[in-house]
């Protein structure tokens, strides 16, 4: 799995966990099922409560994610746990 790939499935995930139709994933439940769907997706290594913190963090410093934003957080604090 490559950075190709996880923006491909980001893409997907923000399509389905953008409940309110806004066309950005906000801080609360829209972030954290769309992180633990892309996790399990991924195959990234990390357990619920490593995954639960950074997103946690993540709602602490931001209210919203544009696709491209996302992508790059993800790959920032969860590519590098992709397993081969």
């Amino acid at each position: 799995m490559n950075i190709s790939d996880a923006k491909s499935n980001g893409l997907a995930c923000v399509l389905r966990f953008d409940y309110n139709g806004s066309g950005v994933i906000e801080y609360g439940e829209e972030l954290y099922m769309m992180t633990i769907n892309l996790v399990s997706v991924l195959d990234v290594r990390m357990t619920i409560k490593e995954v639960e913190q950074v997103v946690h963090t993540a709602n602490q410093e931001t209210r919203t994610f544009t696709f491209d934003e996302l992508i790059d957080w993800f790959e920032k604090n969860f590519i590098d746990r992709v397993a081969n």
